[in-house]
């Protein structure tokens, strides 16, 4: 029945699926990954096959330090690392200690044996909330030990597992334990017939990552082509549709100050070419990050090159952060930018983060706006009486006291 309505998903967006395989070399090769009918090429002889599944970019950073500690210590472990998204891809590429990257096969039942006749796990790992049914169905057939880890889930989501007890408690039960990133997490997956036996508190992954080294030529490189030295750079990341027009309709008065530039990097690169085209229609200076050898004066900076967003987070006073103004995204990870010392503004549809919400409003580091309060907010967190060496003590104790959920995890797994 399962494979039946995800049959019937898949017939719907067959049109779609098709067009992006035929025109788009990326989702070709993601579909044929994606259908297992591309071999993997698998060199896990002899190893302990540890299968890690990470959504998209943000889980898939969030498990590095994970993955490098169970290489570091694991040394019979062949790590295979799986996303859905492009972005979840390429950066799980970047990662040396992952054996094999590729895209998460369809859930479907015939797909996933013909995966497993190629690879084995051992150990299978899920990253928060991706979970597939069939995927653990046959995983647990092969006796693969199975874990949920950094898990959350929302209200609506445990709703809805609450209302069809069968399929949820069978889905739930392939899990050997479940790894909250706090106790209001447990108590949905509870309220989601998840067994309370299998679920413990830990943390969330996200806070272990690290801040990446920046690449002082291409900062440089930056600051020079952009003539930032004298200027104020803010930075508005992680957008999603209709979001970048909402908030840069809200902050008409830094676009048309000469004192400022702004960088704008929406979440997914297949939305780069269509922000720009609509930025561009309404507020005419703005320019792409790849085309900056032929600027003028232009005030908006479009970001449509990946791997970039840590060194905006360090040109930047303060950054926006997008997924938060529109409903049904419920925010994305607010601590990343605090990593390089820019002040947080983001939405108040935070729902997915409430706990860093609460955290960063608490120790005085981020704050939340509404859309007609972002210029206004931009201001107290750019004036002279804000106090800075207050900022980072604050958030160095914040971050410090929020690490350690790879310690946690990889103990519970691996005792």
């Amino acid at each position: 029945m399962y494979d039946f309505f995800l049959l019937i998903y898949l017939f719907i967006n067959i049109f779609k699926i098709v067009y992006e395989s035929l025109f788009l070399k990326k989702k070709k090769k993601n579909l044929l990954e994606r259908l297992s009918l591309k071999k993997y090429n698998f060199f896990s002889q002899d190893k302990t096959v540890i299968w890690i599944h990470s959504v998209s970019l943000g889980e898939t950073a969030a498990a590095a330090p994970l993955i490098k500690k169970i290489k570091e210590k694991i040394k019979t472990g062949y790590i295979i690392l799986s996303s859905s998204t492009e972005t979840g891809n390429n950066k799980a590429k970047e990662l040396k200690e992952a054996d094999k990257c590729i895209y998460m096969p369809f859930d479907l039942s015939f797909v996933i044996k013909r995966v497993f006749r190629q690879i084995k796990p051992d150990i299978v790992i899920f990253i928060e909330t991706d979970i597939w049914f069939n995927f653990l169905k046959h995983s647990k057939k092969l006796n693969a030990k199975i874990f949920l880890v950094s898990a959350k889930i929302s209200e609506k989501s445990a709703n809805r597992y609450s209302k069809i007890k069968f399929f949820s408690k069978k889905i739930f039960s392939y899990f050997d334990l479940i790894i909250t990133q706090n106790e209001d997490y447990k108590k949905l997956f509870i309220k989601a017939h998840a067994d309370e036996k299998k679920i413990i508190v830990g943390k969330n992954l996200k806070f272990d990552i690290e801040a990446k080294e920046i690449n002082i030529l291409q900062k440089n490189n930056l600051i020079d082509r952009l003539n930032l030295k004298n200027k104020t750079v803010l930075s508005i990341v992680s957008t999603h549709d209709n979001e970048e027009d909402l908030i840069l309709s809200n902050i008409k008065n830094f676009i048309e100050d000469q004192n400022y530039i702004i960088f704008l990097a929406p979440r997914h690169p297949e939305r780069f070419n269509f922000v720009y085209s609509l930025i561009k229609k309404k507020y005419k200076n703005i320019i792409k990050l790849s085309e900056i050898e032929n600027r003028s004066d232009e005030k908006i900076v479009l970001i449509d090159k990946m791997g970039f967003l840590h060194i905006l987070f360090n040109l930047s006073k303060v950054s926006i952060v997008g997924g938060s103004f529109i409903k049904n995204i419920g925010g994305h990870n607010i601590l990343e930018p605090l990593l390089y010392n820019t002040k947080i503004l983001f939405g108040p549809y935070m729902e997915m983060q409430k706990d860093l919400v609460n955290l960063t409003i608490l120790h005085n580091i981020g704050i939340s706006s509404n859309l007609a309060d972002l210029n206004l907010n931009i201001k107290k967190l750019l004036d002279k009486d804000f106090n800075e060496n207050d900022f980072i003590n604050s958030k160095k104790s914040l971050i410090k006291s929020l690490k350690g959920s790879s310690n946690i995890i990889f103990e519970n797994i691996f005792k």
